[in-house]
Protein backbone atom coordinates (compact mmCIF):
# COMPACT_ATOMS: atom_id res chain seq x y z
CA UNK A 1 0.00 0.00 0.00
CA UNK A 2 1.96 3.58 -1.04
CA UNK A 3 1.24 6.09 1.16
CA UNK A 4 -0.42 8.80 -0.62
CA UNK A 5 -1.20 12.62 -0.51
CA UNK A 6 -4.30 11.84 0.92
CA UNK A 7 -3.56 9.46 4.02
CA UNK A 8 -0.95 12.02 4.61
CA UNK A 9 -3.62 14.64 4.62
CA UNK A 10 -5.81 12.33 7.10
CA UNK A 11 -2.76 11.97 9.37
CA UNK A 12 -1.76 15.21 9.93
CA UNK A 13 -5.84 16.46 9.95
CA UNK A 14 -6.45 13.93 12.58
CA UNK A 15 -3.34 15.41 14.88
CA UNK A 16 -5.01 18.68 14.08
CA UNK A 17 -8.41 17.48 15.49
CA UNK A 18 -6.51 15.82 18.78
CA UNK A 19 -4.56 18.88 19.43
CA UNK A 20 -7.58 21.03 19.33
CA UNK A 21 -9.34 18.51 21.62
CA UNK A 22 -7.01 18.26 23.82
CA UNK A 23 -7.06 22.34 24.38
CA UNK A 24 -11.09 22.32 24.27
CA UNK A 25 -11.90 19.33 25.94
CA UNK A 26 -9.17 17.28 27.16
CA UNK A 27 -11.66 15.33 29.85
CA UNK A 28 -12.76 13.80 26.17
CA UNK A 29 -9.35 13.07 25.21
CA UNK A 30 -9.22 11.32 28.86
CA UNK A 31 -12.29 9.11 28.64
CA UNK A 32 -10.77 8.22 24.52
CA UNK A 33 -7.63 6.78 25.97
CA UNK A 34 -9.09 5.38 28.46
CA UNK A 35 -11.64 3.76 26.80
CA UNK A 36 -9.43 2.57 23.92
CA UNK A 37 -6.76 0.71 26.54
CA UNK A 38 -9.24 -0.43 28.70
CA UNK A 39 -10.78 -2.37 25.56
CA UNK A 40 -7.28 -3.02 24.60
CA UNK A 41 -6.54 -4.63 27.36
CA UNK A 42 -9.65 -6.66 27.66
CA UNK A 43 -8.81 -8.33 23.87
CA UNK A 44 -5.52 -9.02 25.22
CA UNK A 45 -7.10 -11.55 27.91
CA UNK A 46 -9.84 -12.73 25.46
CA UNK A 47 -9.83 -16.27 24.33
CA UNK A 48 -10.72 -15.71 21.33
CA UNK A 49 -7.61 -13.69 20.50
CA UNK A 50 -5.56 -13.89 18.27
CA UNK A 51 -8.00 -14.77 15.66
CA UNK A 52 -7.03 -17.80 13.65
CA UNK A 53 -5.60 -16.71 10.04
CA UNK A 54 -7.00 -18.18 6.92
CA UNK A 55 -4.54 -18.13 4.11
CA UNK A 56 -6.31 -19.65 1.54
CA UNK A 57 -8.17 -18.03 -1.67
CA UNK A 58 -11.50 -19.14 -0.73
CA UNK A 59 -11.25 -17.95 2.92
CA UNK A 60 -10.32 -14.31 1.27
CA UNK A 61 -13.13 -14.44 -1.17
CA UNK A 62 -15.59 -15.25 1.91
CA UNK A 63 -14.19 -12.27 3.49
CA UNK A 64 -15.08 -10.13 0.84
CA UNK A 65 -18.42 -11.46 0.89
CA UNK A 66 -18.85 -11.52 4.66
CA UNK A 67 -17.54 -7.72 4.29
CA UNK A 68 -20.40 -6.60 1.86
CA UNK A 69 -23.25 -8.49 3.82
CA UNK A 70 -22.00 -6.62 6.47
CA UNK A 71 -21.81 -9.65 9.04
CA UNK A 72 -21.64 -8.96 12.64
CA UNK A 73 -18.86 -11.52 12.92
CA UNK A 74 -16.08 -10.28 15.14
CA UNK A 75 -12.67 -10.36 14.77
CA UNK A 76 -10.44 -9.73 17.79
CA UNK A 77 -7.12 -9.26 15.90
CA UNK A 78 -8.77 -6.36 13.92
CA UNK A 79 -10.38 -4.83 16.75
CA UNK A 80 -6.99 -4.71 18.75
CA UNK A 81 -5.17 -3.07 15.74
CA UNK A 82 -7.44 -0.50 15.40
CA UNK A 83 -7.02 0.12 19.04
CA UNK A 84 -3.62 0.52 18.67
CA UNK A 85 -4.16 2.68 15.64
CA UNK A 86 -6.02 5.23 17.75
CA UNK A 87 -3.56 5.23 20.64
CA UNK A 88 -0.46 5.55 18.39
CA UNK A 89 -2.52 9.00 16.54
CA UNK A 90 -3.53 10.17 19.79
CA UNK A 91 -0.93 9.37 22.68
CA UNK A 92 2.04 11.60 20.57
CA UNK A 93 0.08 14.73 20.61
CA UNK A 94 -0.39 13.82 24.49
CA UNK A 95 3.37 13.46 24.85
CA UNK A 96 4.40 16.39 22.91
CA UNK A 97 2.45 19.62 24.57
CA UNK A 98 4.32 21.16 27.01
CA UNK A 99 3.42 23.06 30.05
CA UNK A 100 -0.10 22.71 31.32
CA UNK A 101 -0.82 19.31 29.39
CA UNK A 102 2.27 17.98 31.55
CA UNK A 103 0.24 17.30 34.82
CA UNK A 104 -2.36 16.09 32.38
CA UNK A 105 -0.09 13.49 31.32
CA UNK A 106 0.84 12.73 34.46
CA UNK A 107 -2.51 12.32 36.15
CA UNK A 108 -3.91 10.32 32.78
CA UNK A 109 -1.15 7.77 32.38
CA UNK A 110 1.48 7.92 35.41
CA UNK A 111 -0.83 8.32 38.15
CA UNK A 112 -1.34 5.45 40.51
CA UNK A 113 -4.79 4.87 41.85
CA UNK A 114 -5.32 3.30 45.28
CA UNK A 115 -8.55 1.20 45.70
CA UNK A 116 -10.10 -0.28 49.26
CA UNK A 117 -9.95 -4.32 48.77
CA UNK A 118 -12.20 -6.06 51.65
CA UNK A 119 -10.24 -8.36 53.82
CA UNK A 120 -11.53 -11.94 52.73
CA UNK A 121 -9.56 -13.75 55.84
CA UNK A 122 -11.85 -11.81 58.58
CA UNK A 123 -15.40 -13.59 58.26
CA UNK A 124 -18.88 -12.64 59.09
CA UNK A 125 -20.35 -13.02 62.33
CA UNK A 126 -23.69 -14.68 61.16
CA UNK A 127 -26.84 -13.31 62.40
CA UNK A 128 -28.28 -14.03 65.38
CA UNK A 129 -31.49 -13.58 66.89
CA UNK A 130 -31.41 -12.90 70.54
CA UNK A 131 -34.27 -13.63 72.99
CA UNK A 132 -35.94 -10.41 74.14
CA UNK A 133 -35.26 -11.06 77.87
CA UNK A 134 -32.00 -11.69 77.67
CA UNK A 135 -31.75 -7.97 75.61
CA UNK A 136 -33.71 -6.34 78.16
CA UNK A 137 -30.96 -6.90 80.67
CA UNK A 138 -27.93 -6.67 79.33
CA UNK A 139 -28.55 -3.74 76.94
CA UNK A 140 -24.93 -1.62 78.14
CA UNK A 141 -22.89 -4.94 77.70
CA UNK A 142 -23.77 -5.49 73.89
CA UNK A 143 -20.83 -5.28 71.61
CA UNK A 144 -21.18 -4.08 68.28
CA UNK A 145 -20.69 -6.11 65.26
CA UNK A 146 -17.41 -5.83 63.77
CA UNK A 147 -17.17 -4.78 60.00
CA UNK A 148 -14.38 -6.42 58.04
CA UNK A 149 -11.36 -4.00 57.31
CA UNK A 150 -10.93 -2.44 53.95
CA UNK A 151 -6.70 -2.53 52.73
CA UNK A 152 -5.60 -0.08 50.59
CA UNK A 153 -4.31 -1.33 47.55
CA UNK A 154 -2.25 0.39 44.69
CA UNK A 155 -2.96 -0.39 40.94
CA UNK A 156 -0.52 0.14 38.38
CA UNK A 157 -1.07 3.26 36.49
CA UNK A 158 -2.57 2.87 32.67
CA UNK A 159 0.81 3.54 31.39
CA UNK A 160 2.51 0.82 33.15
CA UNK A 161 -0.38 -1.30 31.92
CA UNK A 162 -0.18 -0.15 28.27
CA UNK A 163 3.81 -1.12 28.27
CA UNK A 164 2.77 -4.20 29.60
CA UNK A 165 0.11 -5.18 27.11
CA UNK A 166 2.02 -3.64 24.37
CA UNK A 167 5.21 -6.08 25.59
CA UNK A 168 2.80 -9.09 25.55
CA UNK A 169 1.56 -8.07 21.66
CA UNK A 170 5.76 -8.21 21.11
CA UNK A 171 5.42 -11.72 22.17
CA UNK A 172 1.86 -13.11 21.41
CA UNK A 173 2.02 -15.99 19.29
CA UNK A 174 -0.03 -16.33 16.35
CA UNK A 175 -0.32 -11.99 16.25
CA UNK A 176 3.70 -11.01 15.95
CA UNK A 177 5.18 -14.75 16.46
CA UNK A 178 4.08 -17.74 14.70
CA UNK A 179 1.24 -19.74 16.13
CA UNK A 180 3.54 -22.93 16.14
CA UNK A 181 5.62 -21.65 18.97
CA UNK A 182 2.47 -21.09 21.24
CA UNK A 183 2.88 -23.93 24.53
CA UNK A 184 -0.17 -25.33 25.69
CA UNK A 185 -2.82 -22.55 25.80
CA UNK A 186 -0.64 -19.42 27.08
CA UNK A 187 -0.50 -17.34 23.92
CA UNK A 188 2.07 -14.78 25.38
CA UNK A 189 5.72 -16.49 25.11
CA UNK A 190 8.39 -14.46 25.90
CA UNK A 191 10.70 -16.55 23.90
CA UNK A 192 14.23 -14.99 22.11
CA UNK A 193 15.99 -16.93 19.27
CA UNK A 194 19.35 -16.53 17.98
CA UNK A 195 19.65 -18.20 15.08
CA UNK A 196 23.55 -17.26 14.21
CA UNK A 197 25.54 -14.04 15.59
CA UNK A 198 28.10 -12.98 12.18
CA UNK A 199 30.46 -10.83 12.56
CA UNK A 200 32.22 -9.38 9.58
Amino acid sequence: MRYTFEARFMCSHSVSIVRRALTEAPENVSTLIHVVCLRLFKLISDHTFPSPQNTSVTAYATSFIKSASNSSERNPTKEVLNCLRVLSRVLPVVFEVQGESDAFEFNLLWKKEEVEELDETQTDPQFVIEDEDESDDDTSTAEPAQTPKAKRKVLPSLGERLFNAVSDLLFCCGFTLPGSVQVAHRKINYIIWYVQIRLI
